[in-house]
């Protein structure tokens, strides 16, 4: 009977080697396990025996484009079983069938079968092999094989090679690729430009592009010409790397070689052009194409617009779609969706909309990615109800939104202070009828949007009824309840949550013991507040600045300065060391205590600690000096403010003026008040009285009774006034007033 070729041009199985150098036997020794499968005895199958009915069948089968493998191999175990071994060169087609159709697997369990029955392998069946291991990714049992190919003297052939290489890159182990490359160089099996192909394509996709560029000399050094895949695949890596100006003589290099530019060649390069803003070289490359007959297709003009949108250069935007349109290129979903998300992005969401009707008018295809950035967009920017109304185009449509869309919605709802509107849409999902189970996101949005709006109770209830269907919430759940609770001075409340939260398996975290502190210092339960400290470091958690901070402002408006001290020491032992809060709330707390060379102290301490004051710092020393009357120690408080460059707020000019005024320090008066007017301070209505009060003790004849009035209507009209039109508008009122310099 005829019988058709059993194997490709690849695996031809060649005349044995006298090769005797073992070059390969030694690189491919560890192939022990692999002998092993190897009998001593064999059965001598010749291809000239005559074929049973059961061989017939195989043949028959194997020859059919319809047959089952699994039939096909169910007959061969049968035909083994009953010892009616089929001939080599029927186990040889079935072999060829497998490995075309790459069913690695049955041909593993019929080289396990051949060599079980004692029928030595030949090139076909150890090829198989290799294949096998490579595709079940072990490359290194792969080389096994090539051993096992050397040993009965068949000569490999860079085909085999080359699938081994493909399956060390594919598996991340790029370095044991270029060890084989390396080795096949010295070896009678020379590397291909296939061999170098695979290599490169993985270096480049490891971005090791330079390592690459260097094998690519190599390879010429080699005799191994370059192909056009070679250099793509380097103009790619190049490109992705933002090297494009290399790519671009890559290409050049590559048209001089007579190879001619493809149009993967031209997406890579207008790709990377347009990501280094090149927008205008990427469109000459767009000409270019034109010119050598090339046709740019929808993937070039993506890249385009898509570069075009992030540089804002929205009137080429709209001339590149009409030149797309008119090349007879259909925008496609891509296209638009990146044009949607970029609109959005420079805050043109209405601009979006359009485009986004655009599309549902060209009948185009959205995808939920499409949907749920234009949502995104529009919530961003408040348009809530153009948010609504592409979610009910998404349902009406059939398609469900997910979780992540009805997410940005409530935020947005809750955000513009509809919450009423976001606890519609809540308990519809809730109640199962948008097709969407809710997330622990959902719920923390809809209760800190209901918190926010006041409604307290109303989020416990919600929160009630996810703790009956199961959902209690995490950790930012009951920090938000647990916040709340405590500003409303629902302590047993806060606790019960607590005790809820340590039930259910959380664990919290510092923040929760920050929430707790703050809210348990605000309600001036500080004992509360020292045990939960207490007991954050018992549980291996570092307090933070602002725990600290919140403790020792406690303790010190309570009164005990002594436990804030400790605190503040304690913070300079810690990493956590003390801020400007901690250095103002401690002088103002010494201050409070009268112990006035610690306040004076704790700002020479600030320097030395590296820690810099600010204008509240300052500020609460001239308070604290001026309202004990240490004058002196105002002033050169008030000097070492200036000179760093800060101003001081009105409550230290207020104090600084009823101090002066109250030892009738006349000329400190007016060079204060001038020097607030020069700064262009702003009077709020506390300084207004006490400068007034100031002016007229200086001026002993002046009736600040009649004086009031004038200057009253004159200032009645505005809610605040500069120190200097005030000034002016005081010496208009009273000549005598000596305000200004002569």
């Amino acid at each position: 009977m005829m019988r058709r070729k059993l194997l490709n041009p690849f695996l031809l199985k060649s005349i044995p080697s006298p090769y005797t150098q073992n070059a390969f036997f030694n690189l491919f020794a560890s192939i022990s396990s692999l002998s092993s499968l190897f009998s001593d005895t064999h059965i001598n199958a010749s291809d000239s025996a005559p074929i049973s009915d059961i061989e017939s069948r195989i043949v028959a089968l194997c020859e059919s484009p319809s047959s089952s493998f699994r039939e096909i191999v169910q007959i061969f175990d049968y035909a083994v079983e009953s010892l009616t071994v089929p001939s080599r060169a029927t186990c040889n087609l079935l072999v060829d069938k497998l490995l075309k159709a790459r069913k690695y697997g049955h041909a593993w369990s019929l080289y396990n079968k051949m060599t079980h029955i004692g029928m030595l392998p030949d090139y076909l069946w150890l090829a198989a092999l290799v294949e096998y291991f490579v595709s079940i990714g072990r490359p290194d049992d792969a080389l096994g094989a090539i051993g096992l190919i050397l040993k009965r003297g068949f000569s490999v052939r860079a085909y085999l090679m080359n699938i081994i290489l493909k399956g060390f890159c594919e598996n991340g182990e790029v370095f044991k690729a270029m060890g084989v490359l390396k080795r096949m160089g010295g070896s009678s099996v020379s590397p291909n430009t296939l061999s170098y192909n695979v290599l490169l394509g993985a270096l480049c996709k490891e971005k090791r592009v330079e390592e690459a560029l260097n094998m690519m000399e190599h390879m010429k050094d080699s005799d191994c010409d370059p192909s056009s895949i070679t250099y793509f695949t380097l103009i790619h890596g190049l490109c992705k790397e933002g090297r494009v100006e290399e790519a671009m003589s890559l290409m050049e290099e590559m048209n001089t070689k007579g190879f001619c530019a493809d149009i993967g060649v031209y997406i890579a390069l207008i790709s990377g052009l347009c990501s280094i803003g090149s927008i205008d070289k990427a469109k000459d490359l767009l000409d270019k194409m034109s010119e050598e007959g090339l046709s740019p297709n929808v993937v070039i003009y993506n890249y385009l617009i898509q570069g075009l949108c992030k540089m804002r250069k929205w009137e080429e935007v709209a001339a590149m779609f009409g030149d797309m349109i008119k090349e007879g290129i259909t925008p496609d979903v891509i296209i638009y969706t990146g044009l949607i998300e970029n609109l959005c992005w420079d805050g043109k969401a209405n601009k979006a909309m359009d485009v986004f009707r655009l599309m549902l008018k060209n009948g185009e295809m959205l995808n939920n990615p499409t949907y749920n950035i234009l949502i995104k967009g529009l919530c961003k920017q408040n348009l809530v109800k153009d948010a609504i109304q592409v979610m009910e185009t998404m349902l009406d449509k059939r398609m469900n939104p997910g979780v992540l869309a009805y997410n940005m919605l409530l935020k947005a709802l809750c955000e513009a202070g509809h919450t009423e509107d976001a606890e519609k849409i809540f308990n519809t999902l809730v109640e199962g009828k948008g097709h969407v189970e809710l997330d622990i996101v959902s719920c923390n949005i809809i209760f800190c949007g209901l918190c926010k709006d006041g409604r307290l109770d109303r989020a416990m209830e919600i929160h009630d009824k996810m703790v009956a269907l199961g959902n209690s919430g995490d950790l930012i759940t009951y920090n938000t309840l647990i916040r709340e609770q405590l500003k409303a001075g629902n302590v047993f409340k806060a606790m019960e949550l607590w005790k809820n939260l340590v039930e259910s398996g959380l664990v919290p975290d510092p923040y929760t013991y920050n929430i707790l502190i703050d809210g348990f210092c605000r309600l001036n339960m500080v004992n509360v507040a020292k045990g939960l400290f207490l007991k954050l470091q018992a549980y291996g958690l570092i307090p933070s600045v602002v725990d600290y901070n919140l403790l020792i402002a406690t303790l010190c408006r309570k009164g005990s300065l002594e436990q804030a001290r400790t605190l503040f020491r304690e913070m300079k032992r810690t990493s956590c060391k003390p801020d400007v809060i901690t250095y103002n709330t401690m002088i103002k707390g010494n201050f409070k205590a009268d112990d006035f060379d610690t306040a004076r102290s704790l700002l020479e301490d600030m320097f030395q600690q590296g820690v810099s004051p600010n204008d509240h710092t300052f500020s609460t020393l001239i308070c604290g000096f001026s309202y004990s009357g240490m004058m002196d120690e105002s002033k050169k408080v008030l000097e070492k403010m200036l000179a760093l460059g800060f101003t001081p707020n009105n409550h230290a000019y207020n104090s600084l003026l009823r101090a002066l005024c109250s030892v009738g320090e006349t000329d400190e008066i007016m060079s204060l008040l001038r020097q607030m007017a020069d700064k262009n301070v702003i009077v709020d209505s506390e300084m207004l009285n006490t400068i007034l009060k100031c002016v007229c003790r200086c001026a002993d004849d002046v009736d600040i009774a009649k004086l009031l009035p004038t200057f009253s209507s004159a200032a009645s009209r505005q809610t605040s006034i500069s120190c200097n039109d005030l000034l002016k508008k005081l010496q208009e009122s009273h000549s005598k007033f000596q305000l200004f310099p002569p």
